[in-house]
């Protein structure tokens, strides 16, 4: 069974470890490559490899599973020890493999999260939102187009009862022009 995390972690010591140090360049990356893949494939940084092994020898560009074992009993801090089977069959030790992959994150991170969501607020998703925000435009409109109808009639009526208080006006039927004024707007529309 393969490790929970996908992350093999290449700690930046690396680059300065004597041990790590002493790989050509080819090795260190061998080294790291089979990190990933024991993190992918083994269990706390063990894995047993048996012969063929194809795809880790591609893996690691080595042509025959007898070099891949050589290879490997060069890293440091990593274990080869032969098994016996009935097919032949080496397990792979990453030396310090819970110091360096384990992930201890995840209790203080569980704990920091269930703290923020006490003092958190309910997130409402963008539609929720929107629908809020509409439903109070709608009645601000509302509010405000009915006050503007009784500022509207309330202005109407008292224009109407300046014309007929209009000296210039004295003598003609108000209320009789505007009925006129009604109705031939009921003929244009």
């Amino acid at each position: 069974m393969a490790d929970s995390g996908r992350w093999f972690k290449l700690w930046c010591a690396a680059v300065h470890d004597p041990d790590l140090d002493n790989l050509d360049i080819a090795d260190f990356g061998r080294w790291a490559k089979l990190g990933t893949h024991i993190k992918e494939h083994g269990t706390n940084g063990v894995i047993t490899l048996s012969e063929p092994s194809r795809s880790i020898l591609a893996m690691m560009q080595i042509d025959t599973f007898f070099n891949l074992i050589e290879c490997i009993k060069k890293f440091p801090n990593v274990t080869v020890s032969l098994e016996t089977n009935t097919s032949v069959s080496y397990t792979i030790i990453y030396e310090n493999w819970h110091k360096y992959q384990g992930d201890f994150s995840t209790h203080r991170v569980q704990k920091f999260r269930a703290k923020n969501k006490q003092n958190e607020t309910p997130k409402k998703r963008g539609e929720e939102k929107r629908g809020e925000e509409n439903k109070n435009k709608e009645k601000e409109e509302e509010k405000e187009s009915v006050s503007s109808k009784q500022k509207k009639e309330n202005t109407s009526l008292d224009f109407i009862a300046e014309l007929k208080k209009n000296p210039a006006y004295t003598g003609i039927d108000i209320d009789r022009e505007l009925s006129k004024m009604d109705a031939w707007f009921l003929t244009v529309s």
